[in-house]
């Protein structure tokens, strides 16, 4: 990766000088528990569960588990407290109150049910996994976006699984993420900023939307950190964290 120059904070009182290295490095450290985190409002992840997640996109084949454990995990649903660690195989992974893989039931904002896309996706693996690699992806989302009854399932979640669909092509959004990279756009913005001209998600209807927006994101990535999150997480979990620094 070409070392390029990041002026950021590292915390609120020091300004220290980053190249994309210590960059990613600092903030990718804070994602997981085990390391102090110094950026506020950040809820740190389990790593042995994150690595069992991301298992899923290199899967050949899946099951309706598959695509209930990537909600899960997205919404922050999977525990990994002391009262439920620690674990030996994801089997073993246990949810947060009103989440029910049994059922594809997912409680979030609300409690809703992903039975009906799961089926969908697991029917039609392989062609939404070839769509997913395509482009942007728009392909496999409208798919997805067309079989897709539950209202609760918006934009933001059908991104998500491209990521997982494309074996990792496809970056992850996440309005964090986007603070972030936005962030970088000047100097002046410094940790506790509010980030101005945000775009709101289009909704899932709105495909063309969806692809401008989606391919704008993806490009803000990969101008600031080239391709290097499809290897690994790495970037993407450094922006996420360093995201929480910002306000919208």
């Amino acid at each position: 990766m070409e070392r390029k120059h990041i002026t950021k904070y590292f915390d609120v009182v020091k300004a220290i000088s980053y190249d994309q290295t210590e960059f990613i490095t600092t903030y990718s450290n804070m994602y997981t528990k085990g390391v102090p985190c110094l950026v506020p409002n950040v809820k740190q992840t389990d790593e042995k569960i994150e690595g069992w997640i991301l298992e899923i996109a290199a899967k050949k084949k899946w099951d309706k588990r598959d695509v209930f454990n990537i909600f899960a995990w997205k919404t922050g649903k999977i525990l990994s407290d002391k009262k439920t660690a620690p674990y030996s195989k994801i089997e073993d992974l246990k949810y947060a109150e009103g989440c029910d893989p049994k059922n594809m039931i997912i409680k979030a904002y609300s409690e809703f049910s992903i039975q009906g896309l799961a089926e969908y996706i697991v029917g039609n693996l392989d062609e939404l996994k070839k769509d997913a690699k395509n482009g942007c992806g728009i392909d496999a989302f409208i798919k997805i976006a067309e079989n897709c009854n539950c209202n609760e399932i918006g934009t933001v979640y059908i991104l998500t699984l491209l990521f997982f669909l494309s074996n990792k092509e496809q970056p992850i959004y996440d309005t964090y993420v986007m603070r972030a990279l936005r962030s970088f756009d000047s100097d002046d913005i410094k940790p506790g900023s509010k980030i101005k001209g945000m775009k709101a998600v289009p909704r899932k209807t709105e495909t063309e939307k969806v692809k401008e927006f989606y391919s704008e994101f993806k490009s803000k990535l990969e101008e600031k950190f080239g391709t290097s999150y499809k290897i690994d997480r790495k970037v993407d979990q450094a922006l996420w964290v360093y995201g929480h620094y910002f306000t919208v």
